[in-house]
């Protein structure tokens, strides 16, 4: 018969907590602030270098402004958003265009093979 542990009636004593004082709470909390407002001047700064320079962007199109009619698909786009259908085709961009031949992919595998099969005696 196995003998079973003895129990204690000694309590135990709790770990003891790491005491911090104010000077030192202040300087963490004093930390963090300082990296927040370095946070914030940054996503500032960046916001307003965005509106102060209004032609940074790619470009403008006036033509999408909420105040401008919906076109209706009769109208043909601005001079700057149409192909230019003379531009020369690289052999490499022709390769990309080229459709895609071969056999389609498929969830199953051919009949016939070894993983297809099922029962016993694999």
């Amino acid at each position: 018969m196995a003998n079973k542990p003895r129990k204690t009636t000694t309590k135990r004593k709790p770990a003891p907590r790491a005491k911090v004082d104010a000077s030192t709470a202040l300087s963490i909390g004093g930390a963090l602030l300082a990296v927040g407002a370095a946070v914030a001047g940054f996503l500032a700064r960046r916001q307003i270098a965005a509106y102060v320079a209004p032609g940074s962007a790619e470009h403008e199109a006036p033509d999408l402004a909420l105040d401008q009619p919906h076109n209706d698909g009769s109208a043909r786009a601005p001079v700057d958003f149409r192909p230019n259908m003379d531009a020369p085709m690289s052999p490499a961009e022709r390769e990309a265009l080229r459709p895609a031949t071969g056999p389609a992919p498929t969830m199953v595998a051919p009949q016939g093979e070894m993983n297809s099969q099922t029962g016993a005696s694999n």
